[in-house]
């Protein structure tokens, strides 16, 4: 957008005026700063100089804001617009001056910072070394910056990102900036297989948040290799699924995962979930709840998220216990044997530990008391 305004200054009366002649008035119009050309009044957010050539000799020319400075030559205004680092675009005004009285103003206009990235904020790699390329589209520079020395990063005609191998045995993380101006847009990256996953590890459950409950439990494969999660405590195992793309394992509700014995009465134990605060329970095999890995201080930890898959929002896994007294009925709920509220996995990465965990599960040593059966559950339970 360019527009050029002159403005005429002239301290002269009408009687004086009426007495020029027309060459006079005419030079009393042109009299004002007349601008033979004007460069560009509209810069990319890269910046960039231009030039505008007035009629007469300039005497001066300055801007309304910083970001844009002017030098004068004779009659010509030089004017430099600083890269713009903000997204938001941005205005001025240029004054150019050919004597006390005589000036032009002219609007310059500067478009913001644009940054388009086609990566996704959160990426997983396999222990595999591997390079992925992204488009991007930026109007500055572009830094590219790793917080992992197996992790590279760089912005050229595409923004690329490589993983060396991870020979760690256990989840790695790290985060990427990618800087444009005062733009910046963060990337965690995450790289690990199953084998990375399998392990014994403190299962915490927060229905007191200031004294959260925990048990044992082990990520690892049946005898026909499929993924479960081994709750120790109870002697239960849970069939997961495990994506590769995200670094995750899932479990579904209405499995039968097994039977318990509690005072002398045997329960089919099926996995449930339920939403602590509405308290909705569902066993339909249609719903999962899925954990996703990542690294925290060097330690594997597990955190389950709700992955939209049940007809509620899932924050919770529930062992709900069935009657199988009578093994020409269909089992009939009877209640919960244990409820797991906010669940979070934490590998206990040492031998020591783990060690510790298998022989206190399996020796009837319990970490934490098995919960008391709860015979009139509160739960409104969904076999749908």
């Amino acid at each position: 957008m360019k527009k050029i305004y002159s403005f005429l200054f002239l301290g002269l009366s009408l009687a004086a005026l009426s007495s020029c002649s027309d060459d006079v008035t005419n030079d009393i119009t042109v009299h004002g700063t007349e601008l033979l050309s004007a460069g560009s009044t509209s810069f990319s957010a890269v910046g960039g100089t231009d030039t505008i050539v007035a009629k007469s000799p300039v005497t001066a020319a300055y801007s309304a804001d910083s970001w844009l400075t002017t030098s004068v030559s004779g009659n010509r205004v030089a004017f430099t617009a600083a890269p713009n680092t903000s997204k938001e675009s941005r205005h001025t005004t240029l004054v150019i001056k050919s004597s006390a009285q005589d000036s032009a103003i002219v609007d310059i206009d500067q478009l913001g910072a644009v940054l388009q990235l086609s990566v996704p904020s959160s990426l997983v790699f396999s222990d595999a070394a591997a390079t992925r390329s992204y488009d991007y589209i930026s109007s500055l520079p572009v830094t590219a910056v790793s917080t992992a020395d197996w992790l590279s990063v760089s912005a050229g005609s595409k923004l690329t990102i490589s993983a060396a191998a991870n020979n760690t045995g256990s989840v790695r993380t790290a985060n990427l900036s990618i800087i444009s101006g005062a733009d910046t847009t963060r990337v965690i990256v995450s790289q690990g297989s199953f084998s990375d996953l399998e392990g014994v590890y403190k299962l915490y459950t927060y229905e007191n948040p200031q004294k959260p409950d925990s048990t044992y439990a082990q990520i690892t494969t049946d005898k026909a290799g499929n993924p479960v999660l081994n709750l120790l405590e109870f002697g239960l195992v849970v069939p997961v699924t495990f994506s590769q793309n995200t670094l995750s394992i899932s479990l579904s509700a209405g499995q039968y995962i097994g039977n318990y014995s509690l005072q002398g009465t045997t329960y089919a134990v099926y996995t449930g979930l339920f939403n602590h605060n509405s308290g909705n329970l569902t066993f339909s095999t249609s719903a999962s709840y899925t954990s996703l890995f990542t690294s925290v201080s060097n330690t594997t930890v597990g955190l389950f998220t709700d992955n939209g898959s049940a007809p509620f929002s899932v924050n919770g896994i529930a062992l709900g216990a069935y009657s199988v007294a009578d093994s020409t009925k269909e089992p009939q709920y009877v209640g919960n044997l244990v409820k797991l509220f906010d669940p979070r996995l934490i590998r206990l990465d040492s031998a020591a530990d783990s060690g510790l965990a298998k022989r206190s599960a399996f020796s009837g040593v319990k970490a934490k008391p098995a919960k008391q059966l709860t015979l009139k559950s509160r739960f409104a339970v969904s076999r749908k």
